[in-house]
């Protein structure tokens, strides 16, 4: 397929046909590897699956550039969401994926290409919950309406500042999404809180198990 991306996919413990599924997406620096660490503590009706950006560095992988004193290379930025958004499309026939059901998480810079991805394909992703992110810095357009959308950040996030969150959460509520959000006394990081919100936000969208 074009554009496809290198994924691994963690299947659910209580497997529902077709299935709930959750695409996570890692910040810059980290990998494949990085948030699928994530899966034995979330929902476990999720499939879980977990691209690496395309984007090799001295260490890791990211989704674009950053350009000094602009914010995302826009090139590389609009190349890494077509994309993802390409490959985001195939995920539902690939693996039996209910459409209705599909979710995408992004911790950092994979907030940022979570947001994106669900301006780009509002009609495929059904919920968005964004970790320690920002608002794109290079322009997008696009609605979000009725998309329910969770917003996870540190106070004292050293890398992404705490009014970033306050910034991405007016932008996304501008666009029409239903926005939940949450600060936490902690840094640029997930801790066992976040996942426990998270959990509370995706139960009511997941379907019971009869």
């Amino acid at each position: 397929m074009k554009n496809d991306l290198y994924h691994l996919i963690h299947r659910p413990a209580r497997a529902l046909a077709p299935s709930p599924a959750l695409l996570v997406l890692h910040g810059w620096g980290a990998d494949e590897h990085d948030l699928l660490g994530l899966a034995p503590l979330l929902d476990d009706r999720l499939l879980i699956i977990s691209p690496r950006a395309p984007l090799a560095l001295a260490w890791g992988y990211g989704w674009y550039h950053f350009l000094p004193e602009r914010g995302a290379d826009p090139a590389g930025f609009e190349a890494a969401v077509e994309d993802l958004a390409q490959f985001a499309a195939s995920l539902p026939q690939r693996y039996a994926i209910d459409p209705s059901r599909f979710f995408v998480l992004g911790f950092s810079q994979g907030a940022i290409m979570g947001v994106a991805l669900a301006l780009a394909q509002p009609q495929l992703v059904r919920g968005a919950v964004l970790l320690s992110g920002r608002f794109p810095t290079t322009p997008v357009s696009g609605r979000l309406d009725g998309i329910p959308i969770f917003i996870g950040h540190g106070r004292f996030d050293p890398i992404i500042p705490a009014t970033a969150a306050l910034e991405l959460e007016a932008a996304v509520r501008e666009r029409g999404a239903d926005v939940t959000l949450r600060l936490y006394d902690y840094g640029h990081e997930i801790r066992a809180e976040t996942i426990s919100d998270v959990n509370a936000w995706l139960a009511p969208r997941l379907p019971e198990t009869g």
